[in-house]
C-alpha cells in the first residue's frame, strides 16, 4: 500500500479559477478548474503550460462571495493536472501585479 505525502485530507470540489503568472511582458493568466483542497495545497486542471517548481496565484470565488487569492508554488504535473502547495502571502482580494 502506498502511502499519501500529503498532510491533509483534500475536498473534492470543482470550481473555476484563473491563475496568474509572470511572462516575458508582465503578468499573464490562465483559465483552469480546481478539483481538490486542504488547508496546505490544491489540485487543478489546466490547458496552460506551467513549470513545477514556479509560484503562481490562484483566485476563485465560492458562491456569492468575495474572491480569494493565493499564492502555490508547484509541486508537481501529471498531463493537465497540477498539484501545489499554498506558499507564504496568505489570501489577497487580488493577484499582485507587481
Amino acid at each position: 500500500m502506498s502511502r499519501e505525502r500529503r498532510g491533509k485530507d483534500r475536498m473534492k470540489v470543482c470550481i473555476p479559477i484563473r491563475i496568474f503568472g509572470r511572462g516575458l511582458a508582465g503578468t499573464v493568466f490562465h483559465d483552469g478548474m480546481c478539483r481538490d483542497i486542504s488547508e496546505s495545497g490544491i489540485g487543478f486542471d489546466t490547458n496552460a503550460d506551467l513549470f513545477v517548481g514556479e509560484v503562481v496565484e490562484l483566485q476563485f470565488q465560492l458562491h456569492d462571495a468575495d474572491y480569494y487569492c493565493y499564492r502555490v508554488r508547484l509541486l508537481y504535473k501529471r498531463g493537465q493536472r497540477y498539484g501545489g502547495c499554498f506558499a507564504a502571502g496568505g489570501r489577497r482580494s487580488q493577484p499582485d501585479n507587481s
